[in-house]
């Protein structure tokens, strides 16, 4: 208690202010840029655990639920998902006041034993917190509800805390905090292991001897524990059966799964291919992120850090190149948020530019002294402008609108089939589970029942009747997917066999109670005695001899470009949707309307737009 008593002292002083400045400015900006409702991939997700205190995909990021669900608590009701979304401006504004501190003590340490003016320093290290702040990324990641906004805080945090133990003063202490919000950083996201190559090397050459170093370290590990310690709430929480209860880690082997993000690995070290176009993507996306304006400042930067500090230079190199290591050979599309260590060991360098080039006017030209602290002051503007259209999701309700279409047009316990995670499936999750808009509405997700034995379990909790009249098909699948996840030898045409036969008899099964509708890329897996008719943005499976009434998509006013691959992605399936709506049409006879689906189709391809169903 003590040290912590310590630790908020010296965070909450003169400097504290300071930083309370910085995560104010960029809180401001944030708020302009809100996204007002459900956004893309994960929000809508995250959104419904914090609510229902649930399990999260993996890893589970207990600490962000714990807190999104206090949070939630503390609102008002009926704010809803708006709320949620600023808590991510919240954190993120906080993780830049940290970085203000975190930036004070790289200065501290390069310009040691040298006259650099206070004011110097703070305006340097306002500047270069604020201008991380509004880069794109960072400012990207407090639009909305998401995981990368607390990790930005706690890893700054974790930063901050390392280089003030390192700095002399009350080594021990610091170093115990700094361990102990360690494993609460690893409790929120395990990209915090990137820091390790940094940590390991600026401790080892800072602490002598070795044997010293050692001793501390193993000092600190309890506290380090402590912090990881609530990942403990992934299978306490699991066996009371939540709402959401992704990967049901009740068990010590599906924690391990969970914790480890068994089910992403597949997507790791995938070649140099995925490598390669992942690189290409951070170059070519790097000037956007403050703006080439500012590269001669960071080229300064990394110039002193080379001549005055080249152990904080290293330190901030490994943390970049670890970074760098890591997201590049991680074959997702959405890749950006994975870079956010990299910016900020880039804004340790921009930092030292800036202070040199002030401290340098001061000494050569002392009567322009004035003018360099005011431009100093003013560098955060050049992201600002450059970024605020970009990163905006202020007018975003792509996703929530597009979800909303679907299921208030879907007809009473309607069960629907989509793997469309992204602008669907997840947002769905939020709006039936939260807001309970159509909760008689089925939604299952194919790509989860295909991969994912926990997902029996859920569906077995929501949909026992459909779940009973299948399963035996359930059961010899399952047999089959055991033997996938445990990494035992297995046949892929059996496989591939038992999830037909699976497939077949929940579609039939479902069809006993109610309408059941595939969106267009899954479709044709269904068996094709089927009938199949265009139903809005799905396909609509009927028995055969049904009457074949179809329900065309028109075409709606929408935001899309500018959004990002997840919004080219839906681009990308309406046109698949015009595309085969325009096939099943040719194949009825009915010429003048497949003309128009493939008109709008093409209007789709490369004029945008968004997709509403027929009314």
């Amino acid at each position: 208690m003590r040290t912590l008593k310590r630790v908020l002292a010296a965070m909450t002083g003169f400097d504290g202010a300071w930083a309370a400045l910085a995560a104010l400015i960029v809180f401001i900006a944030y708020q302009t840029t809100l996204c007002p409702a459900v956004a893309f991939t994960d929000t809508g997700e995250l959104a419904t655990v914090c609510v229902t205190l649930g399990i999260a995909h993996p890893t589970g990021y207990p600490l962000f639920t714990l807190l999104g669900h206090l949070w939630s608590m503390l609102v008002p009701d009926g704010a809803g998902i708006g709320m949620l979304n600023r808590l991510a401006s919240v954190w993120t504004a906080l993780g830049v006041g940290v970085l203000f501190l975190v930036f004070l003590q790289i200065l501290a340490r390069t310009f040691r034993g040298d006259a650099l003016r206070p004011i110097v320093r703070r305006l340097a290290a306002l500047s270069a917190a604020v201008s991380v702040g509004l880069s794109r990324t960072v400012w990207s990641q407090s639009t909305a509800l998401e995981v990368y906004s607390l990790h930005l805080l706690l890893v700054s945090v974790v930063l901050y805390a390392f280089l003030r133990a390192l700095s002399g003063a009350d080594m021990a202490r610091w170093l115990a905090f700094a361990a102990f919000a360690l494993g609460l950083a690893f409790a929120n996201h395990m990209t915090t292991v990137l820091l390790a190559p940094g940590f390991i090397m600026l401790f080892f050459v800072t602490i002598r001897p070795w044997r010293v170093a050692v001793q501390r370290a193993l000092r600190i590990v309890p506290f380090f524990l402590l912090g990881l310690s609530l990942y403990l709430f992934l299978p306490i929480r699991s066996a009371a059966s939540p709402v959401m209860d992704w990967g049901h880690p009740a068990t010590l082997e599906r924690l391990l799964w969970h914790v480890s993000g068994k089910q992403y690995q597949v997507w790791m070290f995938s070649g140099v291919d995925v490598m390669s176009h992942q690189l290409a993507r951070y170059v070519s996306g790097f000037p956007g992120e403050f703006h080439a304006l500012l590269f001669p400042l960071l080229l300064v930067g990394i110039g002193t850090l080379a001549v005055r500090d080249r152990r904080t230079g290293i330190f901030l190199l490994l943390l970049w190149m670890a970074t760098l290591a890591y997201a590049t050979n991680y074959d997702i599309f959405d890749i950006e948020s994975y870079f956010l260590l990299a910016i900020v060991a880039v804004g340790g360098a921009l930092v030292v530019g800036m202070a040199t080039v002030v401290r340098w006017v001061s000494r050569r030209v002392p009567a322009l002294s004035g003018i360099a602290l005011m431009l100093l002051v003013a560098v955060p503007i050049v992201p600002l402008l450059a970024n605020r259209e970009r990163v905006d999701e202020s007018r975003n309700r792509v996703a929530e609108d597009f979800t909303l279409d679907v299921l208030q047009h879907l007809p009473p316990n309607a069960v629907i089939f989509s793997s469309q995670w992204d602008y669907f499936v997840s947002p769905a999750m939020y709006l039936q589970t939260v807001r309970r808009v159509r909760p008689d509405v089925l939604l299952i997700d194919k790509s989860l029942l295909q991969n994912r034995s926990w997902y029996f379990l859920h569906l077995r909790k929501t949909a026992p009747r459909l779940m009973e009249r299948c399963a035996v098909e359930a059961d010899r699948f399952l047999g089959e997917l055991d033997k996938f996840e445990h990494g035992r030898p297995f046949n892929p045409a059996v496989i591939q066999l038992r999830w037909d036969e699976f497939l077949n008899a929940l579609a039939a099964g479902a069809l006993k109670d109610g309408p059941v509708f595939a969106d267009v890329r899954i479709e044709p897996e269904f068996p094709r005695q089927l009938l199949r008719t265009p139903a809005g943005l799905f396909f609509r499976l009927m028995p055969p001899g049904s009457a074949a009434i179809a329900s065309y998509p028109h075409l709606a006013a929408g935001l899309t470009r500018g959004l990002g691959p997840v919004a080219q992605d839906l681009l990308l399936y309406e046109v698949q949707v015009c595309t085969a709506f325009a096939r099943w049409s040719e194949h009825e006879g009915k010429k003048e309307e497949s003309q128009r689906m493939q008109e709008l189709a093409a209007r789709l391809r490369w004029g945008g737009g968004i997709l509403a169903v027929s009314k």
